[in-house]
């Protein structure tokens, strides 16, 4: 089909990646926005409301979807029977989990911090990918590309005094979001093109948002929709989730799971360029270039490596 080839294409594909973490970089700065006193008066140690945000924005989302996919296909979007375990455990993975960890994370910790530190989920699926498919390889470059990336982690960390400043519940929760986003991202990738991305994740953002909503009630979480804005805030977030997830899942179905996840590491260049521009963060500083450049060229190293192997690839094709 036409359609497929769209995302087995090597341009097409890059156009996709980058639209769908330009997406995902708006995210963390529109969350710490919503936060604020003028929209939802979330506070840091709201934990219940934050959670309740996340299931409001991935309720939405899944319901969008959902309704979207039937209107285009006119095809009824009820999972069937063996396809109810593994949505409702990407759900719980990908969105309940993933994301109760981002909006508290998101919280304690700031939008540029939020964004580098987001990069470590492309790093896992380069490491992890060949322990979940037989067929992928991880070289010595790739590894060395890993190891370059995360040092600007670890950099980003250091404060004007030399020391380290991670907080478990700000710096630390991000990095587990980041574990439940690639293990969903690689169940996804087994399961995905039986079920379909659009039902897939439809139903996994319903459940997941669900969950989120239950736990974030029954803790005493209460989201205050005190003008327009606060409904534009989650539909814009709900929209992110609904395009980006969509292609993304797509596009992971017909390309390797680590060529496609290393990047991500261009969430964080998209996420501190957001932070200077929607919170006003001192995006400049030496830690936040540096580390940014080491990410980078993690990417780079990673990629270099992959380019080689396709051309040697194609060349062995012809001969």
């Amino acid at each position: 089909m036409k359609k497929d080839r769209l995302f087995q294409n090597k341009y097409s594909v890059l156009v996709i990646v980058v639209l769908c973490t330009l997406l995902w970089g708006t995210a963390p700065s529109v969350i710490k926005i919503g936060y604020r006193d003028t929209f939802f008066g979330v506070s840091g140690s709201d934990i219940p409301s934050q959670i309740l945000f996340a299931g409001a924005r991935f309720l939405t989302a899944g319901v969008i979807l959902l309704i979207s996919g039937f209107l285009s296909t006119g095809k009824k979007m009820l999972p069937l029977k063996n396809e109810w375990k593994p949505l409702a455990v990407i759900g719980i993975i990908q969105t309940t989990m993933h994301y109760l960890f981002t909006f508290v994370g998101v919280a304690h910790t700031s939008g540029t911090k939020t964004s580098i530190f987001t990069a470590s989920s492309a790093f896992m699926s380069v490491l992890a990918a060949p322990f979940f498919f037989k067929k992928e390889r991880i070289d010595f470059k790739s590894v060395i590309g890993c190891i370059v990336g995360l040092a600007g982690l670890v950099f980003i960390n250091f404060d004007s005094d030399g020391k380290i400043g991670f907080a478990f519940m700000g710096e630390g929760f991000i990095l587990l979001s980041c574990v439940c986003y690639v293990t969903g991202n690689f169940i996804s990738k087994k399961v995905g093109k039986g079920i379909g991305s659009v039902k897939l994740n439809g139903w996994q953002m319903f459940t997941g948002g669900i969950i989120l909503v239950a736990v974030g009630l029954a803790c005493g979480g209460r989201l205050h929709f005190n003008n327009f804005k606060c409904y534009l805030i989650v539909l814009y977030l709900a929209l992110v989730s609904t395009v980006a997830f969509t292609l993304w899942t797509k596009v992971l179905i017909y390309n390797p799971a680590g060529k496609i996840g290393i990047y991500n590491l261009l969430i964080p260049v998209f996420s501190t360029a957001f932070s200077g521009i929607l919170l006003g963060e001192d995006i400049f500083s030496i830690p936040n270039l540096a580390s940014l450049l080491l990410v980078c060229a993690g990417i780079g190293l990673v990629n270099y490596q992959s380019a080689k192997k396709d051309i040697k690839k194609r060349t062995e094709d012809k001969t």
